[in-house]
């Protein structure tokens, strides 16, 4: 991921996913929000295919 965002050095994603604190609830509102800010006002439907998923 570093080297993709063209950090030279790891170091700043190693610590992101190793140590940093998260807030989960916090997190999971915000995307909540944010997908149902997209899919506000938009025409679709689910699809199931033979697994039994929604797609």
């Amino acid at each position: 991921m570093a080297e993709f965002a063209g950090h030279s050095h790891p170091f700043l994603y190693q610590h992101l996913l190793s140590r940093a604190v998260w807030d989960q609830e916090a997190i999971r509102a915000e995307l909540l929000h944010e997908h149902l800010a997209f899919l506000s006002g938009k025409s679709y439907s689910p699809v199931v295919d033979e697994t039994g998923f929604i797609k």
